[in-house]
């Protein structure tokens, strides 16, 4: 492969994918909080979104279930600018997207 027709990127980022729930009324406790948000999480799908967000082409290779937050891992990562094509489906009965409550 030369480097007329090959497709590089500024970073390839490997590991684990998720979706985080956060609260998003501050300054009171767990127990009155009434609104909360979905965000992208994993160490490895932060960094791809950061490096992006300063202008890089990045990939993530990972892994989602075949679920409605694996559709939104998938779609919001491509959203923040992150090649969303190694965010591989799991294929067939197997464990879901992660879900974290932050």
């Amino acid at each position: 492969m030369t480097a007329d027709n090959r497709t590089g990127y500024d970073l390839v980022a490997v590991g684990r994918t998720g979706v985080d729930i956060y609260p998003l009324d501050h300054g009171v406790g767990l127990e009155d909080v009434r609104t909360f948000e979905k965000f992208l999480g994993g160490s490895a799908t932060n960094v791809a979104v950061a490096a992006a967000r300063h202008g890089h082409t990045v990939r993530l290779v990972t892994k989602v279930g075949d679920d409605a937050f694996g559709r939104y891992v998938r779609l919001e990562a491509e959203r923040l600018g992150v090649d969303p094509a190694s965010i591989a489906v799991l294929d067939g009965p197997g464990p879901p997207t992660p879900v974290t409550f932050c």
